[in-house]
């Protein structure tokens, strides 16, 4: 965790630090449930730039324990015909909302200076944006998975028509191994 949040705050991107330790052939966070991740299955799965991410946004590695996080927000399905009734959505609060435990509860991986600074830098570059999706289906979404190492396939869309294709060589170095494309 420090070698993670040290990298960010001297200014490497997600994406080479997740080389970095795939490199070193660091272990990445193993799961619990291996049905939930198949393309961790046996323990060989590579550091991705999302659990970069989500350790360099986890306070918890200070020691400190956090609440109020996030809240449940009771949302009106329609507007226009309020007797459809309501959803649950989870939203996450402002750090100025969290909780935060007086003393560490828990071992300190990373000091609370360091998490400040590379909390600074996340801060300064702002959040990340998605293109809206322009009204596109894809019919096979969350259905295909790739047969090399098993994560989801991405649905890129390409000259009028879905394309399927694993990720897995942008995000994570892969060595030689090819990766399906599939399109509809």
């Amino acid at each position: 965790m420090q070698r993670i949040i040290e990298d960010y705050a001297d200014g490497r991107g997600l994406h080479l630090i997740a080389s970095g330790l795939n490199r070193d052939n660091t272990p990445s966070p193993s799961p619990h449930d291996p049905e939930w991740n198949r393309h961790r299955a046996g323990g060989h799965g590579k550091w991705a730039k999302s659990a970069i991410r989500a350790i360099l946004n986890n306070p918890r590695y200070t020691g400190f324990e956090i609440w109020n996080k996030q809240r449940k927000d009771e949302v009106v399905i329609d507007v226009e015909d309020v007797a459809l009734g309501h959803i649950t959505k989870q939203r996450s609060n402002d750090e100025g909302e969290w909780i935060w435990s007086a003393d560490p509860t828990h071992e300190v991986l990373v000091s609370r200076e360091l998490f400040d600074a590379a909390q600074a830098k996340f801060t300064k570059q702002g959040p990340t944006t998605r293109a809206p999706s322009q009204g596109r289906h894809y019919l096979l979404s969350g259905l295909l998975h790739c047969g090399v190492c098993g994560r989801r396939m991405q649905e890129p869309w390409n000259l009028g028509r879905a394309y399927y294709r694993c990720k897995f060589t942008d995000d994570y170095p892969a060595g030689d191994v090819e990766h399906p494309i599939a399109s509809m």
